[in-house]
């Protein structure tokens, strides 16, 4: 699931820098594989439909 997560992350032009925990190996593993993971324009499509957006907090 971390991959696709960060997969569909960084099929947005507006992401430019996801903030990744790197505390095991494991994660650092997904990260790697998930930059030469490619999703289909349709499963970016399903998953979009899923995220719902929220508000930043802290910032004026």
């Amino acid at each position: 699931m971390a991959i696709v997560a960060i997969a569909w992350s960084l099929s947005k032009p507006y992401m430019t820098a996801p903030i990744l925990g790197m505390s095991k190996v494991e994660r650092i593993k997904e990260a790697v594989e998930a930059v030469n993971f490619e999703l289909s324009k349709e499963e970016i499509e399903s998953i979009d439909k899923l995220y719902i957006p929220r508000n930043v907090i802290g910032f004026f």
